[in-house]
């Protein structure tokens, strides 16, 4: 008891943000921190405060409509343990689009959040930590070194915003036998990958990307069927629970429209992407104009000066590193003000990238002495900067090219020199 109110006074800025924040659920996480700090080892304290300090922000969602959506999943369970062809598995399309009429499509913004730091139990974290410890230091790859990439990618319990479940035990006993044949934890990756396509069936399924919340474990083991992004979160899941730092990287492409999610193996000093259900190293299809990384830990944005509403939420929301410089060539790019803002004073600015049909904003940077300087932009792409206005993007210069070279190219029209064109 004396442990847990020293605990609850110490005045450590990340723990007594979220605990404050968990409300009636502070008790929870403070029997985790007392839990750990009765043991011998010393890591798990420190890991423990790891989490709890970062859970902060972390949620997943809920919502009846959801639950409707659910059967979608179990469909998929049915007809592939039917082994169901090509024209059955259209069930799926033909379900989808039923639930998307009478229910209208799921908006996570009309969504309950359900948030970690209010609602997890101390049994549940305390398990998830001696299991992650287990998984990591039983790993033929231990290296005691690499407890901060521990904290990073194997110790969380979460990739995205997916519901929250116990699972790390599970596939730490179905992946175990694999360690003892496998030379190293890059060959893990792909030993794990080939596992889900050929043992669990995996297959990415079109009308998944219309599916716009992260999926849980549970799901996708029944439905075995998703977006890149579903089976590049469930992937990096399971990778934990084999030991392996893995996360999950994402781009929006800079040369086409869309975008794309896959796996990622971080160590001390490389990377290894493997791309999702693929046995081999991953090769960038298309060029990227920024590459994020999703990580568990907090950034320090509440210690900047920005102005929330100059940026795209999902920017603020996500706060994913910017690992860019790890895949492409790369630049600052600082561009001059050409079209000033009218109203107030502005701080910061976007850059966008056209997907055929409109410009989307990829990233964001500050406005210094009359220019916005927009850091490690991949080269030989063009873009679009600009002012976020309410969903809306306001020019404030011409589209230019990002040389190979990091040189800039202007694209301004003329307006003198016109030409008639004819449309059939």
């Amino acid at each position: 008891m004396f442990v847990v109110l020293c605990i609850a006074c110490t005045k450590h800025p990340g723990w007594e943000e979220s605990l404050s924040f968990a409300g009636e659920n502070r008790n929870e996480l403070e029997k985790v921190l007392d839990h750990y700090s009765r043991q011998e080892d010393p890591l798990k304290r420190k890991a423990a405060e790891f989490l709890i300090e970062n859970m902060i922000g972390k949620y997943s969602y809920e919502g009846e409509i959801l639950d409707q959506y659910d059967r979608i999943f179990d469909l998929s369970d049915s007809l592939i343990k039917e082994k169901a062809d090509n024209n059955r598995l259209q069930q799926i399309d033909t379900l989808f689009k039923q639930l998307n009429k009478e229910y209208g499509n799921i908006s996570l913004n009309k969504l309950q959040r359900k948030f970690d730091s209010r609602t997890l139990s101390a049994g549940f974290l305390i398990q998830n930590i001696d299991q992650s410890f287990s998984d990591w230091q039983q790993s033929p790859w231990y290296n005691p070194k690499d407890f901060k990439l521990f904290c990073e990618y194997i110790l969380p319990y979460r990739v995205a915003n997916e519901k929250v479940e116990i699972y790390k035990e599970k596939y730490s006993s179905i992946f175990s036998s694999m360690k003892d044949t496998i030379s190293g934890p890059e060959q893990m990756m792909l030993a794990i990958n080939t596992y889900l396509i050929k043992e669990m069936l995996f297959k990415p399924y079109r009308i998944f990307w219309q599916y716009n919340p992260d999926v849980s474990i549970s799901q996708m083991e029944r439905g075995r069927r998703g977006s890149c992004r579903h089976i590049a979160t469930f992937t990096a899941l399971v990778m934990k629970a084999a030991g392996l730092p893995v996360s999950v990287d994402y781009t929006f492409w800079g040369n086409r429209s869309g975008g794309h999610e896959w796996n990622v193996l971080v160590e001390d000093t490389s990377i290894f992407p493997v791309d999702i259900l693929e046995a081999k190293p991953m090769k960038l299809t298309y060029k990227p104009a920024k590459v994020s990384r999703k990580n568990f830990r907090n950034s320090n944005w509440g210690n900047l000066k920005i102005d929330l509403d100059e940026i795209p939420p999902e920017f603020i929301v996500n706060q994913d590193l910017d690992v860019t410089s790890q895949y492409v060539k790369s630049y600052t790019a600082s561009v001059p003000v050409v079209f000033t803002w009218t109203q107030e004073k502005r701080k910061h600015g976007v850059i966008c990238v056209f997907d055929n049909s409109a410009w989307m904003p990829v990233f964001w940077g500050n406005i210094k002495k009359n220019k916005m300087v927009f850091t490690d932009m991949a080269s030989d792409i063009v873009y679009l900067y600009g002012y976020y206005d309410n969903g809306k993007i306001i020019p404030a210069g011409h589209p230019f090219l990002l040389k190979a070279d990091g040189s800039l190219q202007f694209f301004e029209p003329d307006s003198r020199h016109t030409q008639q064109v004819f449309l059939d």
